[in-house]
């Protein structure tokens, strides 16, 4: 149960980093 519930946590970093890579390359 312990893997299952890190499955959420490492998408959230993954995606949470993937919009930190490209929020850079956006228009503010």
């Amino acid at each position: 149960s312990d893997k299952l519930n890190l499955i959420p946590i490492y998408l959230k970093c993954e995606a949470y980093q993937w919009f930190q890579q490209h929020q850079t390359q956006l228009p503010s």
